[in-house]
């Protein structure tokens, strides 16, 4: 796990093809791509959860199957911000998960506004270019914005303005 400090507390819990997750300001995590044991000293303070694609080393099941079972049916609810592709996955593999989700919520070009602790965020989706459907965030709090980006070829669609902190996790691929 490594810490950078940020106008946003950044954590990363993970990255690469064996698992990747990230924690912003301890209640916000993009992806679940890990083990739950890895997870779980996290997913207690999970009040949203960003997934960007369907692949497994991003989008693990099980985890939230354990969030649905032992942490809350809210954060499946109302703070899992996932897109159709992803919900199909859900939905093959955990059916009482899918269950939980409000269809209508599916991200894709959104933006969405919630608070945590008195902070307001706003967060913006945008298209990111895999061999999936797959997505950005661009989170926005106290006037400063983070951009994460994933598994993509170009990010030729993010909203193009200044951000505060850049956050591209990337695997190597030699075709590339």
């Amino acid at each position: 796990m490594a810490e950078i400090e940020t106008p946003f507390k950044v954590e990363i819990l993970g990255t690469g093809s064996t698992g990747n997750a990230v924690m912003i300001d301890d209640s916000i995590m993009i992806d679940c791509g890990m083990g739950v044991k890895k997870l779980a000293p996290y997913l207690d303070k999970v009040q949203h959860l960003f997934i960007t694609h369907r692949h497994g080393d991003h989008l693990n099941v099980a985890v939230l199957n354990h969030i649905a079972k032992k942490v809350s049916t809210s954060i499946i609810k109302y703070g899992l911000h996932v897109n159709s592709d992803c919900f199909d996955i859900i939905a093959a593999r955990s059916p009482m998960v899918a269950d939980l989700i409000e269809t209508e919520r599916l991200t894709g070009n959104d933006v969405l506004e919630f608070t945590i602790n008195g902070v307001d965020y706003k967060v913006e989706t945008y298209p990111l270019y895999h061999d999936v459907e797959n997505q950005g965030f661009v989170f926005t709090k106290n006037c400063k914005t983070l951009i994460h980006a994933t598994d993509t070829a170009t990010m030729k669609s993010a909203p193009q303005r200044e951000y505060d902190v850049i956050l591209v996790e990337g695997n190597y691929d030699e075709s590339k």
